[in-house]
């Protein structure tokens, strides 16, 4: 909210503050100002709306999906609910534990930073050439 208040001080127009009730999450912060922002009811017809769930079937090219199951902003269920598993041309990968962006591991090496080794792994996995 701090930085939202920063952007309203810049355009008030566009970042207007009052009559907003007390936001403490980031589901509130969508249902009172992402939502009416974009022209959304509230966060939930914002989220069924311009979720990747509503298009995941049809990714035909090679993805990765990379998400722990322990993310406290965006729900494992979600993915399981679009069935990106499901998806032959998607690769999912979602360990128990990680967080939000938490993907460092306590081994050294490549290993270090998990995520970006899966990308890389992900990467050479390709045969493009």
């Amino acid at each position: 909210m701090s930085r939202y208040a920063r952007k309203h001080k810049m355009l008030p127009q566009c970042y207007p503050i009052a009559g907003l009730p007390p936001v403490r999450t980031v589901r509130q912060f969508d249902d009172v100002i992402t939502a009416p922002q974009f022209g959304y009811r509230d966060a939930q017809d914002y989220y069924d709306h311009v979720g990747a769930k509503r298009v995941a079937a049809q990714v035909r090219v090679p993805m990765l999906v990379i998400t722990a199951q322990n993310d406290p902003f965006v729900p494992y269920a979600s993915f399981l609910a679009a069935k990106i598993g499901q998806n032959p041309s998607i690769q999912f990968v979602a360990p128990k534990h990680g967080g939000h962006c938490g993907f460092i591991s306590k081994h050294a090496g490549s290993e270090r930073f998990w995520a970006e080794q899966r990308i890389v792994d992900f990467c050479a996995s390709l045969s493009i050439l």
